[in-house]
């Protein structure tokens, strides 16, 4: 991990906006193309909702760590 944390701004409605910086073409086109499937699986018009569905898909693929 690079060590650096996300962007976040506070909106005036209680939300947040966040931020990503410097994306490469071919990663710009993945980010696109995962937005728009989770959007449509999601039956939502929203990149937010679709980007927390990808997030919460990942971490559903994590292994379970184990107590020491």
């Amino acid at each position: 991990m690079s060590g650096r944390r996300m962007n976040v701004r506070k909106c005036r409605d209680g939300s947040s906006r966040v931020r990503f910086y410097h994306v490469h073409d071919d990663q710009l086109e993945t980010i696109g193309r995962a937005l728009a499937q989770a959007r449509a699986d999601g039956e939502s018009d929203f990149d937010s909702v679709a980007l927390d569905r990808i997030c919460m898909a990942y971490l559903a693929t994590l292994p379970i760590a184990k107590s020491e």
